[in-house]
């Protein structure tokens, strides 16, 4: 009998000790568990306070860049193609029976909107702004004739030139495209996003051509382990691949140029289209690309 009750208490005790064991794994999983998921939230809330940090800051930048307009700004090298200026921006020129900027010269930052076609009478800002967003392959190729796109919208008849880029902006504009002066995002490839901001700069002498300036950040697009987190800041767009030359690799500019410069031979009296390198055509159309 006392063999029996000590069988039976062993059996228990075994028992007993299972149920423990069992329920001290359980507990020990949800430890884990629990430090897991705490450990991804810290880490989101991390990212999404990095991210909110980054968009404070392209904010900052967007609002003071607005408060530019009026601003003086001096031209920091001669040309009429990709001019640097000392605000940080470059540029090119929109009056093509000007003269070209001197070293030194005096602009005024204005909005956009105040680049006017001289045939039409009409602000052509926008359009110049979607060539560079949605355009960016071809404005960062130095095959292109860049400069007679711009004269084209600015002193010639863009609404029936023939050119497919001119087109295809006219397109986008009439779908209501419209990009702002400050703060559009393109992506550039699978790792880079460009930010773009853009300005009139309204020369102080009548005989000097007014320019259009573009400037351009680049950065990292972050995707986090677990999948994309958030959003990229209003106004982006992809950039289009079909004016992609065909040997483009998508290079990063190390800075914010163009691979057009002022180092080509600027034409002695760049007064008329007939002393210029850059011919418009004389039936106002550009030239197929």
């Amino acid at each position: 009998m006392r063999r029996k009750i000590l069988t039976i208490l062993t059996v228990l005790l075994i028992a007993t000790s299972g149920l423990n064991f069992v329920s001290a794994q359980n507990e020990l999983d949800d430890i884990l568990i629990r430090e897991s998921e705490e450990e991804i939230s810290e880490s989101r809330q991390i990212r999404q306070q990095e991210t909110s940090e980054d968009d404070q800051n392209m904010q900052n930048q967007r609002n003071s860049s607005e408060n530019r307009i009026g601003e003086e700004v001096k031209a920091l090298e001669s040309g009429y193609r990709n001019v640097s200026f000392d605000d940080g921006y470059n540029g090119y020129c929109v009056n093509h029976n000007l003269q070209s900027t001197s070293r030194g010269e005096k602009f005024t930052v204005e909005n956009t909107t105040n680049i006017i076609s001289s045939r039409y009478g009409e602000s052509v800002g926008n359009y110049l702004k979607i060539l560079f967003v949605d355009h960016y392959n071809y404005t960062m190729n130095p095959t292109t004739d860049l400069s007679q796109v711009i004269w084209t919208f600015t002193d010639y008849d863009y609404k029936n030139s023939n050119n497919a880029i001119i087109k295809a902006i006219l397109e986008s504009a009439a779908n209501g495209r419209i990009i702002p002066d400050h703060g559009a995002v393109a992506k550039i490839n699978n790792t880079t996003e460009a930010i773009f901001d853009f300005e009139l700069l309204n020369s102080q002498y009548g005989r000097t051509q007014n320019f259009f300036g573009y400037k351009i950040n680049y950065r990292t697009i972050e995707i986090p382990e677990d999948g994309p987190l958030g959003s990229t800041p209003d106004n982006n767009t992809e950039i289009e691949n079909n004016t992609t030359p065909e040997n483009n690799t998508e290079q990063i500019p190390q800075n914010n140029t163009t691979p057009e410069n002022n180092t080509e031979q600027i034409p002695q009296n760049n007064t008329t289209p007939e002393n210029n390198t850059e011919q418009i055509p004389q039936n106002n159309t550009t030239t197929q690309q």
